[in-house]
């Protein structure tokens, strides 16, 4: 069969969008973090996170499923050209998504005093931050919705750009009210909330006004956004338990201090979620039009591809941070913080896992199988929260890394095993073996060649062990056919923007 590289070619254009304005978005927040690092003292910056972590659980009443229901089905919707479901959906949304995180942010205010004096005890200023964080996620209820709706309606442009224009008004105002410690930052990030609010609220009412349909809080509807989003809202809840449980537990077994050093190693490993989750913007609705128009073989050959380009270029990031993270942890946060040195090497092996996880799961949400994700994060998090419990307070943030790791292969298991009772999945495993052979070998091989470089200049023995990597790397993939001259010929196909003399370089070096 011939593949088709109609739909990955708009994959490949709406990603790469997507993928500079998320590169933007993440060089941005991580700087703010370093700045917050750097300006807040370690037990006042743990506490701002700590706090972030405990309202992850309450942000399940901001979406309530709702956003990924939208995802799914507008642009099935569209493709009936049933515009009337459009807006009633729309509508649907803002209401009980703007009445739940009221009543959740209320909850919050009224009890605030109590819950800083138990879990940040001496603390005065957590109350505060409590409170006006819990207000910014009320906020934030209508910009995530907004971007949600453009990513439906396949906007891709303006939808890539909400979270950068967020992020920018945050780190602006931060820095303009960082006199005021956590509590400005606090303020911060409200403003930023309401600012992409306003300014995304004008596209999303110019694609719905273009849509001649009235707008009917329909029961049916309701019934049907909900059957999708039930599972929805059990699976955002035990993925807030495996994203923010360990930040929570630490801060409970162990100290505020910590929280602090984890605070910095989880987001350096995150950054190589970028890859995935450039890509997963886009996919998402592809899968949904792909799959309600019963292109299987398409969506098949689509996600082989996308997997497989996506470890391609995650694995030899994943190798560098590896390979230096006290480096890395020393110039961008300080001394201080390379005590998180070993946690981040873990969360850099888990962020790999986690990268090839979240395209299995946009795959099962976009074919309609929500339950099926459902399953898989209470899975997920019963193993999260028991494996937490008994390895935190022991062993700190290594065990709170290793289990964060460990969630995340479990996830990408089940999310294989389940998918592929539903669509055929051609993904080469053996060639996938080999290439996370390969970034294991050049990482012994980094760390091998630094152990042997006797010499107080830290940027001669990171070139020179950095460039061995390098080149052992390439004649890796050279050598097992990791990589072929065929492979480049795809993506020459598919019209992948990369400088002419790249792909002269790989057809000289690459086998057939």
């Amino acid at each position: 069969m011939k593949f088709d590289n109609s739909h990955t070619k708009k994959l490949i254009k709406g990603s790469s969008v997507f993928f500079v304005a998320t590169i933007v978005a993440t060089i941005i927040g991580y700087v703010l973090r370093i700045y917050l690092a750097r300006e807040l003292s370690i037990e006042e910056f743990g506490m701002f996170y700590s706090v972030i972590a405990f309202l992850a659980f309450f942000q399940i009443f901001r979406e309530l499923g709702l956003n990924q229901a939208i995802v799914r089905f507008l642009p099935e919707f569209l493709v009936k050209k049933d515009y009337k479901s459009v807006k009633s959906s729309v509508a649907i949304t803002i209401l009980f998504q703007s009445v739940f995180m009221i009543s959740a942010f209320l909850f919050i205010l009224i009890f605030s005093e109590q819950i800083a004096a138990f879990i940040y005890p001496g603390m005065p200023a957590a109350a505060e931050v409590l409170v006006l964080l819990a207000l910014s996620m009320v906020f934030s209820v209508f910009f995530v919705l907004f971007q949600v709706i453009l990513q439906g309606f396949q906007k891709i442009n303006t939808f890539s750009m909400v979270e950068p224009i967020r992020i920018i008004s945050v780190s602006v105002i931060t820095i303009i009210l960082i006199s005021m410690g956590a509590i400005g930052v606090s303020y911060a990030h409200i403003t930023g909330a309401i600012i992409a609010s306003v300014i995304f609220m004008f596209p999303v009412i110019s694609a719905l006004k273009k849509l001649e349909a009235r707008t009917e809080l329909s029961t049916d509807l309701t019934k049907k956004l909900f059957s999708f989003a039930g599972p929805v809202i059990i699976g955002s809840i035990s993925l807030a338990t495996v994203s923010y449980i360990d930040t929570v537990i630490i801060t409970l077994f162990r100290s505020i201090s910590e929280v602090g050093l984890y605070q910095v190693a989880l987001p350096t490993s995150q950054i190589l979620w970028v890859v995935s989750a450039s890509v997963a913007g886009v996919f998402f609705p592809l899968v949904s039009k792909l799959y309600a128009s019963k292109k299987y073989d398409e969506l098949s050959d689509t996600l082989s591809f996308v997997v497989t380009g996506i470890l391609f270029l995650v694995v030899p990031l994943s190798i560098i941070v590896f390979s230096f993270p006290e480096i890395a942890l020393a110039t961008i946060f300080g001394h201080s913080f390379i005590i998180a040195s070993d946690a981040l090497r873990i969360l850099t092996i888990g962020a790999i896992f986690y990268s090839m996880y979240f395209v299995m799961q946009t795959t099962l949400y976009g074919i309609g199988k929500s339950k099926l994700n459902m399953k898989i994060l209470i899975i997920m998090a019963l193993v999260t929260l028991i494996l937490d419990l008994i390895f935190v307070p022991i062993i700190g943030i290594i065990g709170a890394a290793a289990v964060n790791s460990t969630s995340y292969l479990i996830g990408l298991l089940l999310s294989v095993h389940f998918l592929k009772k539903h669509i055929e999945i051609r993904i080469s495993w053996y060639r996938i073996a080999k290439i996370f052979t390969g970034g294991i070998l050049t990482s012994l091989i980094i760390l091998a060649v630094k152990a042997m470089i006797v010499t107080d200049i830290v940027a001669l023995e990171l070139v020179i062990s950095l460039l061995t990597g390098i080149v052992f790397y390439i004649l890796y993939i050279i050598g097992t056919k990791s990589l072929t001259k065929k492979d480049i010929r795809k993506i020459e196909e598919i019209g992948l923007r990369i400088p002419k003399f790249v792909y002269k370089f790989f057809y000289m070096i690459l086998r057939d």
